[in-house]
């Protein structure tokens, strides 16, 4: 069930993603970091299309996490570009590359080997104060110091500086809506006397924010391949730390672990790179 339900998530991102990105790109790079480039993306339609299409992938990815682990649903959602690359060619009237199928294949088989190998556990579905703290602290500091440097450049290299901030706010977003998702399963109205309901608001607030002007700053290319790995990463790291989520070890396990997660971002980054995605 969690990964059929993540799978379809992933469908819905890639929607999100396309549309998204088409209308943010013409938007008024001064407009970037600020709120009123939100105001200024709601009132394009396609923007809206996508932001729709969003909120049925996190609504997906909300119930995937509340029955499954970080370590295994933030990697599915890697397979959001397999269904980009189709729906952006056809949008385009375009054909997939080499390059395009081998960056898909590695994605899949690095999804299909993580998950088999590694084998995660479901963990814990809560995690001390002391934990969130310091997650909270590191991942804040990082946005901080990568939007910073982000602001002195422009173009690619604005992009990549805020699609990495962005990858850390989003685990951190995929970390709560794990507690929260737990929380509304176990009684839907003590959900609401919680903190992380509130700091999942915010945080995801924030992450959009930053996103949207990564995809503003310059083509996919030079965002997708920094958001989705950061994220991909982030996302397995916060879930052995924070909710304990065991994965196979040993030196034999481990290196394929490692090597899987290589070749997923390896792929992201190959399909994020194409022509397809890239304008």
């Amino acid at each position: 069930m969690v990964v059929g339900v993540a799978v379809a998530s992933a469908l819905f991102y890639a929607v999100a993603m396309v549309l998204q990105h088409h209308t943010a790109a013409a938007a008024a790079p001064e407009m970037s970091l600020r709120p009123g480039l939100l105001g200024y993306l709601a009132r394009r339609p396609v923007w809206l299309a996508g932001i729709a299409a969003n909120l049925a992938g996190f609504g997906l990815r909300f119930v995937a996490l509340g029955a499954g682990s970080l370590v295994v649903v933030q990697p599915i959602l890697t397979s959001s570009l397999l269904f980009a690359l189709p729906i952006s060619a056809r949008l385009q009237h375009e054909r997939l590359s080499r390059a395009e199928w081998a960056g898909a294949l590695a994605i899949a088989s690095g999804i299909a080997v993580f998950i088999v190998v590694a084998a995660p556990s479901r963990g814990a579905t809560h995690a001390s104060a002391g934990a969130w703290w310091s997650t909270g602290l590191l991942v804040a500091a990082s946005a901080i110091v990568l939007v910073g440097f982000g602001r002195t450049f422009i173009g690619r290299r604005r992009a990549a500086f805020l699609a990495g901030a962005a990858g850390a706010l989003l685990a951190l977003t995929a970390a709560l809506s794990k507690v929260t998702a737990s929380s509304v399963r176990a009684d839907h109205l003590h959900a609401l006397a919680t903190w992380e309901p509130y700091a999942l608001v915010l945080t995801g607030l924030l992450g959009a924010l930053v996103v949207q002007s990564a995809f503003n700053a310059a083509s996919l290319s030079a965002s997708l391949p920094v958001l989705m790995v950061v994220e991909l990463l982030a996302s397995v790291v916060l879930g052995i730390a924070l909710f304990r989520e065991h994965v196979t070890r040993g030196a034999a396990a481990t290196l394929v672990e490692v090597m899987a997660l290589g070749a997923m971002a390896i792929g992201v980054t190959l399909v994020a790179r194409s022509s397809t995605l890239g304008r």
